[in-house]
């Protein structure tokens, strides 16, 4: 995942201030059976569709947002925090006529006693409505993705949302919405949507289990109907799941510790408009997004993820996901068995994958295309010397794998000590089977425990051997001079 191209974001939405009495319940009030907390601090952050242009800053984005706010003190306090977490605030519109919408939250050190929403009802002035609306479309060619934020306080209209929608289609910018309710006809037109479970039952009309195989199944009836190419539900403990062309990838939580979920879905959004139309591999990016949410959420409060915290928390799990990718062939098979549940082709190939050059990464990546998962099995150090002589392998069989597994197209590595494959092959019985040369396909190891087997040409002029043999003829000539 490379984190230095950003997207410059414009976020459109509901602004809303977030504001925080923390301190300490230790007594019960003798007016009434309540705790009474002895107030240590009072802060206010940015809410609303404002937490998600201030995780954009955060991560090092630049972002401009659009909404509507009161004429009051709690507005003016918006105002200056979006200034100060160098937020354009151009956009944002002061209504005069109405309030700031507010969210009150009372904690006894990380435990929330109480919430008080305060101005959900406000609806600002149509004549502002309009103002904003025309700035923010103005806006939509000088930025490279555009956020609809909707917490259902008034300011996502159909009109709005259409209007903006419509526009970013005529520049061409992609548009991401956090969805609210059940009229999702208003954000028809979108690239990317962003519901939580719940919300994909309101717009079903029904309830929806968070279970891998009820999201899949609910999820595809509502690609269908609302003909968006995205969606990316957000699951709480369970994590996220990408929905795109009736393929379904599940990501699990990486939340270590849950203190306070606010905010855990604006961070998402964040971290996809940030990234998303820069790099073509959706996947790594909600693995980033998935890994910002799981972060979030062991902070107190509305709280961000800075660039830094993210960049760290991806490269170390990165190495971790690399070694993930390195299995025993029992952890494989329970793997394998999720996969075959799904529905997912499983392809397999293997060979001793001494010094990786451009035919290997050729063979590899055809094979990739055949099926959904590649599963690459390599011989071992021992076995490798007993085909190739003791000369060899030059790299171990551990860097080996660390290699392969770098590979974003292989899923799966497999070590095995064995001459063939063979013993590996009838217990994951894939369905396609992949061999680079000129074999005969009923000739290739383990081709009776197959669906299919696939024989793709060696590219010429690469081999090890060859790598092998041009080093050491360099070499001679070097101290012949």
């Amino acid at each position: 995942m490379e984190f230095a191209k950003k997207n410059k974001v414009l976020v459109i939405g509901d602004i809303i201030l977030d504001q925080y009495y923390t301190g300490e319940a230790a007594r019960i009030s003798p007016e009434a059976p309540v705790p009474v907390l002895n107030v240590r601090e009072r802060r206010s952050v940015l809410g609303g569709a404002a937490n998600v242009a201030n995780n954009i800053s955060a991560l090092g984005g630049e972002v401009c947002l659009a909404g509507i706010i009161g004429g009051d003190e709690q507005g003016r306090e918006i105002v200056h925090e979006l200034n100060k977490n160098r937020i354009g605030s151009e956009l944002v519109k002061f209504d005069t006529t109405i309030h700031t919408i507010t969210k009150t939250r009372v904690m006894s050190g990380n435990q929330q006693i109480v919430r008080l929403d305060c101005h959900d009802d406000d609806k600002p002035e149509t004549e502002i409505m309009e103002q904003m609306m025309i700035c923010a479309k103005e806006a939509v060619k000088d930025h490279d993705i555009i956020v609809i934020s909707d917490y259902a306080k008034g300011v996502c209209s159909k009109m709005l949302c259409q209007e903006i929608i419509q526009q970013a289609r005529l520049f061409h910018k992609p548009v991401i919405v956090d969805p609210k309710g059940s009229q999702w006809e208003k954000y028809r037109g979108a690239d990317v949507m962003t519901p939580n479970v719940k919300e994909i039952g309101s717009v079903l009309g029904r309830a929806v289990k968070n279970t891998n195989d009820a999201i899949e199944q609910n999820c595809a009836c509502l690609l269908s109907k609302s003909e968006i190419p995205y969606l990316i539900v957000t699951r709480s403990e369970k994590g996220m799941t990408l929905c795109h062309e009736n393929r379904f990838t599940h990501f699990p939580s990486m939340a270590k510790e849950v203190y306070d979920v606010s905010g855990a879905g604006d961070v998402v959004v964040a971290v996809i408009a940030l990234y998303f139309n820069i790099h073509n591999d959706i996947d790594n990016i909600i693995r980033a997004a998935n890994m910002a949410a799981g972060m979030v959420v062991g902070k107190s409060g509305t709280a961000t993820v800075k660039e830094q915290e993210l960049i760290q928390a991806y490269t170390n799990k990165e190495e971790k996901g690399l070694k993930q990718k390195l299995r025993t062939l029992q952890e494989a098979l329970t793997v394998i068995g999720e996969w075959r549940k799904s529905g997912k082709t499983i392809v397999f190939t293997n060979g001793c994958f001494d010094l990786i050059h451009k035919g290997h990464i050729t063979t590899l990546a055809k094979a990739a295309d055949m099926g959904d998962h590649l599963i690459v099995a390599i011989n071992t150090d021992r076995s490798v010397k007993r085909l190739k002589g003791s000369s060899r392998p030059i790299n171990s069989e551990a860097d080996r794998a660390l290699i392969l597994s770098a590979l974003s197209f292989v899923d799966m590595v497999i070590i095995f000590d064995e001459n063939t494959p063979e013993e590996i092959i009838r217990c994951i019985k894939p369905d396609i089977l992949v061999k680079g040369g000129d074999y005969e396909p009923d000739k290739v190891a383990g081709a009776r425990w197959v669906g299919k087997v696939e024989i793709v040409e060696y590219k010429k002029g690469y081999s090890t051997t060859e790598m092998i043999q041009r080093a050491e003829k360099q070499k001679s000539e070097e101290k012949r001079f």
